[in-house]
């Protein structure tokens, strides 16, 4: 919860007139005239407006220690960020290749608050005057054009079909064949509008961390970036290959130098690899009618699935050519900030704000040229030699040492004039810009600034997207619990769910920790603390052999005021914590037609890398799946006179599957509660209240647990790491 927001007197100018005029009969019982006409009550109402003034101060005391306090704790606004958009180029002719270089810049064909909103290219891209003209998938039994599906925005498709098996694979036809020499690049987009985002991790203790050191011990200050060392391993065998003609052998042959960040189609990214130069146009799949054109072919083709195989099946958008990221940013190359005085504490301020810390590049002059010094977040652990300086991005200030903590940059004099300081500190690189004016709609970023030949045309088919401007300090002090707590180290189940769920790189709708317990064994710890007397006389054999002072021995036996009975110990047994251990179950997001998710061996080593990175050393982790119980109801239903009984039985089907869903189900609608009974009177409810129900016969509901019929009109117990889930229900209903 966010922090309360303190006091210390919170009287308004009404209550301090109403204040005072209660204390004037004490003080002046002669002063009787209190209407507003009254000299003195104009005193009481001029002195009540300072007194105000003077609270409203005063009520700043602990705004301004709040503000010391988050920057104590390295706790501040969060700068401008960019907006990043991809920018699709289009040549002016078939068969041309144009290499678009890293910064060509691209703006927003309108101004948004009277501002030019410029974006950069990331990275290098060779445009091709190829055109993507065909997309099929094939299900390793059938093929579908998919064409259509992928120029639709919001639309998608299965490039595996929706079971991905042995032999399943994504084709793409070109109108064109690719020149040689020329890397390609396709850009594919993954369908997850439907999904949960994935985690991100939590927040960095500053706004920037620590990253490396340079050789006096000190550490650099860059910005926080989540590393790939979690990336997902691979659910599928499979390879890029194109087309090299029916009379080739074999007539796939594999793409070289293949550079694919997509995890098997599970992830958006770049694809890309090398011209294959022996590729043959032809026709294929369901593109054999006279009037289709024969098409360049590469296809993504599954040799084996891995382990279980995909944890969701992939869904595609679309598959773009030409396509490269661009940042909404502007870069600044030897902007010189001044001239050192060789005096403590220098401070310099650059020209463009707010400033990106990646890529910053500041240099200094001390007689030998120009020389690059390293960021640092603060001079606490910087000697008086060390080479550094800290930045304020919002501000763009560039601070130096004292000299005791952080070198003074040295002064340089004018050869000819020894008495002026040369100018000898530069910006040598650096990137500024930001803020949510950058998020612009699709196809609109079109206009070409920077001079690229045999450019057409340049767009953007998709919104730009991550654009904030500078966080409100009210923001940043809301933040500030959140940021605290997720900085210590996990200790409670509720901090190991927590965190489970910003696993970066995952998709984790559920977590749920179960301290003392051991995926993998269980000890159980056996006690005899029950003693029950048992007869053998067909009565008392009735119920199970347990002795009943009423039973009289009937049936055969002589008449007695008791059984003739002996004593039996009743085994019973006790779950024994495993200190030290806790155990944390996932449940992934899910398909909605996905009854039963069950996370990955992938996503188990994601959650359980990143836990590993937040758990006491003292703590022995485990990431598990959830264990399932099907559960089937078959009801007999009397639906009302005025209802239609199909439509009856399968709002009931519905009903129950998504009461019984591991994820949508529950009492809230929210999942399954781990552990929680399959209620029989809960069940019987929710049937009744369907609509178009009247009644339900006696014993008409029978519940399958696993397949098993269960007695009526009993609760099902659930263990505390078990989750419920049902494919199918059988529903009867009749009329009265």
């Amino acid at each position: 919860m966010p922090l309360p927001d303190i006091k210390l007197d919170d009287r308004t100018f009404e209550q301090l007139i109403a204040e005072a005029k209660r204390r004037i009969p004490g003080y002046t019982p002669e002063w009787t005239d209190l209407n507003e006409s009254d000299p003195g009550i104009a005193l009481v109402q001029l002195f009540a407006w300072l007194s105000e003034m003077i609270i409203w101060r005063l009520n700043r005391v602990p705004e301004k220690n709040f503000v010391k306090f988050l920057e104590l704790i390295g706790i501040e606004p969060s700068p401008p960020s960019p907006a990043h958009a991809e920018l699709t180029f289009k040549l002016a002719a078939k068969g041309l290749t144009q290499l678009i270089p890293q910064g060509t810049q691209v703006a927003l064909t309108e101004q948004v608050d009277g501002k030019t909103f410029i974006f950069e290219t990331d990275d290098n891209l060779y445009a091709v005057g190829s055109e993507l003209a065909a997309v099929q998938s094939f299900d390793s039994a059938r093929f579908e054009i998919v064409t259509e599906s992928s120029r639709v925005p919001g639309k998608y498709f299965f490039p595996f079909g929706a079971r991905p098996q042995r032999d399943s694979a994504l084709y793409l036809g070109f109108d064109t064949k690719f020149s040689e020499g020329i890397p390609i690049t396709l850009t594919i987009h993954v369908f997850t509008a439907d999904l949960i985002a994935e985690g991100k991790g939590i927040k960095a203790y500053f706004s920037t961390t620590t990253s490396s050191q340079d050789g006096n011990g000190a550490e650099d200050m860059a910005p926080t970036v989540q590393t790939d060392q979690n990336a997902p391993s691979p659910s599928a065998d499979a390879v890029w290959e194109y087309f090299a003609g029916k009379d080739a052998d074999p007539s796939w042959q594999p793409l070289t130098n293949v550079r694919d960040q997509t995890a098997n189609l599970t992830r958006t990214g770049t694809v890309g690899f090398d011209p294959p130069v022996d590729a043959v146009a032809d026709k294929l799949g369901l593109l054999r009618k006279d009037e289709d054109l024969a098409l360049f072919w590469i296809r993504y083709r599954i040799k084996e699935l891995l382990g279980a195989g995909f944890e969701r099946a992939p869904r595609l958008e679309d598959v773009l050519l030409n396509t490269i990221m661009a940042t909404n940013s502007v870069t600044v190359t030897d902007e010189l900030l001044g001239a050192s005085r060789g005096t403590p504490n220098q401070k310099f301020t650059l020209a463009n704000t707010p400033v990106f810390l990646d890529r910053f590049d500041l240099q200094v002059d001390e007689g030998e040229g120009f020389q690059s010094w390293t960021m640092v977040l603060d001079f606490a652990a910087s000697t008086r030699e060390d080479r550094h300086f800290t930045l304020a991005p919002t501000s763009g200030e560039v601070a130096f040492g004292d000299g005791e903590q952080g070198r003074i940059p040295g002064r340089l004099a004018v050869p000819e004039d020894p008495e002026t300081d040369q100018p000898n500190v530069k910006a040598a690189n650096y990137r500024w810009g930001g803020g949510a004016g950058g998020n612009a709609g699709a196809n609109k970023i079109t206009s070409l600034e920077s001079s690229v030949p045999f450019v057409d045309s340049v767009t953007n088919l998709r919104p730009a997207i991550g654009g904030q401007d500078e966080e409100p300090l009210e923001q940043a002090k809301l933040r500030a619990p959140e940021t605290i707590r997720t900085r210590s180290r996990a200790v409670t189940s509720s901090d190991f769910e927590f965190l489970a769920k910003q696993t970066p790189g995952a998709r984790i709708r559920r977590a749920h920790a179960l301290p003392l317990r051991h995926p993998d064994f269980e000890p159980i710890r056996p006690s005899f603390v029950e003693r029950k007397p048992v007869c053998s006389c067909p009565k008392c054999a009735s119920s199970g052999g347990t002795a009943r002072q009423d039973c009289g021995c009937s049936g055969g036996m002589a008449a007695k005021t008791s059984c003739d009975v002996t004593s039996t110990n009743r085994s019973t047994s006790t779950l024994i914590p495993v200190p030290g251990v806790i155990t944390v179950v996932v449940v992934p997001e899910a398909l909605p037609d996905e009854f039963k998710p069950m996370p990955s061996e992938d996503t188990l080593k994601l959650v359980g890398q990143w836990l590993n990175q937040h758990r006491l050393i003292t703590t022995e982790l485990y990431v598990a799946a959830p264990k399932y119980r099907e559960v089937e109801i078959e009801a007999r239903v009397i639906a009302q006179p005025t209802s239609n009984s199909g439509q009856v039985a399968e709002a009931l089907k519905k009903m129950l599957l998504d009461y019984f869903h591991p994820l949508l189900g529950g009492a809230k609608g929210t999942g399954w509660d781990f552990g929680a009974s399959i209620s029989f009177a809960e069940t019987y409810r929710r049937i009744l209240n369907t609509p178009g129900v009247a009644r339900l016969e006696a014993g008409a509901v029978t519940t399958y647990v696993d397949g098993q019929p269960q007695p009526a009109c009993t609760d099902v117990l659930v263990n505390d790491d078990e989750l419920v889930f049902s494919r199918t229900h059988k529903i009867i209903v009749s009329y009265a």
